[in-house]
């Protein structure tokens, strides 16, 4: 879809990746760690790259029962969707698909789809270490955009919310 201004937002383990793309191609990209912390953080990080940003979607994440997220992550993610419709944004929640053996996997598929993120690459955890990779959240915000970019029953939708 020619024009579209697309802002994805994954929440994981206090932090938020967000991705900002134009016309499908990845213009902007940060991880949040206050916008992971509580719900009202993630809406004034996300109200921020709203008026920053004027995207037409905001994509996030489906809370479903199945999801095996924190209730604090939940609520960050409810919170980030929230402040898209109140922005009259074209507030789309996808399912987390998994394409890919694992993350890092899919990491590396979306890196060399937009280069400009590789060196964000997460390295696989050690076995002696307890701390999750902290940037695999940025490529979750990436694979959402994706996953809505593919979905041609969702353009469609999208291209009558537009008009």
């Amino acid at each position: 879809m020619t024009g579209l201004k697309v802002l994805a937002a994954a929440a994981a383990n206090r932090r938020v990746g967000y991705a900002y793309f134009e016309n499908s191609d990845l213009v902007y990209w940060t991880i949040s760690n206050k916008a992971g912390e509580k719900p009202l953080d993630a809406v004034a990080v996300t109200q921020d790259l709203i008026t920053r940003f004027a995207p037409d979607v905001l994509v996030s994440q489906a809370v479903t029962p199945s999801l095996t997220k924190s209730k604090n992550t939940k609520k960050v993610i409810a919170a980030i969707a929230r402040t898209g419709k109140h922005n009259d944004l074209i507030s789309i929640s996808v399912p987390r698909l998994r394409k890919h053996k694992n993350k890092y996997e899919e990491a590396a598929a979306l890196a060399k789809i937009f280069p400009q993120v590789a060196d964000y690459l997460p390295q696989p955890r050690q076995l002696h270490h307890s701390k999750e990779p902290r940037n695999t959240v940025l490529f979750e915000a990436i694979a959402l955009a994706v996953s809505l970019f593919e979905d041609e029953d969702q353009n469609l939708r999208i291209a009558q919310a537009m008009g």
